[in-house]
C-alpha cells in the first residue's frame, strides 16, 4: 500500500511539474509577444519622430531662405533710401526756395524721383503682401 501511495504521489508530482512548466512556457510566450509589440511601437514612434524632424528641418531651411531674401531687400532699401534723401537735401540746401517761388526744373525732377522711389517701394511691399497671402 505504501508503494501505491508513493506511485500516486510521484505521478501527482510529475503532473504538477508538467502543468507548472506549461504555465511557465505560456508566460514566456506572452512576454515575447509583449516585447515584440513594444518593439513595433518604438519603431513606429521613431519613424514618426524622423518624419516630424525632417518636416521641421525643411521648414527651418525655407524660413532661413526667406530671411536671407528679406535681409537682402532691406539692405537694398537702406542703401537706396539715404541716397534719395541726400540728393533732395543737397538740392534744398543749394537752392532754397523763397516763400513766394515755385520749384525749378531741377528741384521738380528731384521731387519726382523721390516720389517715384517711394511709390515703387510701397508697390513692392504691397506686391510682397499679395504674394505671401
Amino acid at each position: 500500500m505504501n508503494a501505491g501511495i508513493l506511485w500516486a504521489a510521484g505521478g501527482l508530482f510529475l503532473v504538477g511539474a508538467w502543468v507548472g512548466s506549461m504555465g511557465w512556457a505560456y508566460e514566456q510566450g506572452g512576454q515575447r509577444e509583449r516585447l515584440e509589440w513594444q518593439l513595433k511601437d518604438a519603431t513606429r514612434e521613431a519613424r514618426q519622430t524622423k518624419v516630424d524632424f525632417d518636416a521641421y528641418r525643411q521648414e527651418t531651411e525655407r524660413l532661413h531662405g526667406l530671411s536671407q531674401i528679406i535681409e537682402s531687400k532691406m539692405d537694398a532699401l537702406r542703401d537706396a533710401q539715404p541716397k534719395i534723401i541726400e540728393r533732395y537735401n543737397r538740392v534744398v540746401e543749394k537752392n532754397p526756395l523763397p516763400a513766394d517761388c515755385r520749384p525749378g526744373p531741377d528741384r521738380l525732377r528731384e521731387l519726382n524721383a523721390a516720389i517715384e522711389a517711394a511709390n515703387a517701394a510701397r508697390a513692392g511691399e504691397s506686391l510682397k503682401k499679395v504674394q505671401s497671402d
